[in-house]
């Protein structure tokens, strides 16, 4: 079934929104997803992206989402992505599940960006490396995390919404990669596999 959003009022906290990333950084995420993908295909392995989704983000409530960005995660206005060039995903889950993923993906907020986050999952692709077995010291950059909370030291948008989800108890993706092995692409792919989703 599909969602139909045609106002902010449609969304509940929870939903992953996706959209695409204009300019040299979207150019750069496009080039490493389509590196990761592939390298899969080679492998023998399915592609997971749909090609126009360079960034996701987690919705708040009717007004708010958070998303990871170069200066940090942060806050966002909601308003002006209720139109054309922006998709939604609604997962199955309970209402206390929803108020959690927000909960959790608020807690990630001025985390810094992962630039590196792409070459290292694309370097670690291509050398061969399982996103379900990752392995080495590359692998284990990616999946750095502060010691006190738990939580990512760098994080790229998916991950910060992957990272939501898992902390809520919901493993979105089921070959056992860690929260860190996941691109816009890839979740957008995933989501509209579990869920419900809606193309603006």
């Amino acid at each position: 079934m599909n969602l139909t959003i045609s106002s902010v009022t449609d969304l509940r906290p929870g939903d992953i929104g996706f959209s695409s990333i204009k300019g040299r950084v979207g150019a750069g995420v496009l080039a490493g997803q389509t590196a990761i993908d592939l390298v899969a295909l080679l492998r023998g392995r399915p592609v997971e992206t749909s090609g126009w989704i360079t960034h996701a983000f987690v919705v708040i409530d009717q007004t708010t989402v958070i998303e990871a960005m170069p200066n940090g995660a942060r806050f966002a206005e909601l308003a002006d992505r209720v139109r054309p060039g922006f998709a939604y995903a609604r997962l199955p889950l309970l209402e206390e599940e929803r108020a959690l993923v927000a909960k959790h993906a608020a807690e990630m907020i001025h985390t810094p960006y992962g630039f590196g986050q792409y070459a290292a999952l694309a370097w670690l692709t291509l050398s061969g490396g399982s996103t379900a077995n990752p392995r080495g010291m590359l692998a284990r950059w990616v999946q750095r995390r502060h010691t006190l909370t738990g939580l990512p030291r760098r994080a790229i948008c998916s991950q910060l919404v992957d990272e939501a989800y898992r902390r809520t108890g919901v493993q979105l993706f089921s070959d056992g990669r860690p929260p860190a092995y996941v691109t816009p692409g890839a979740l957008w792919w995933r989501a509209a596999q579990l869920g419900d989703v809606c193309v603006l």
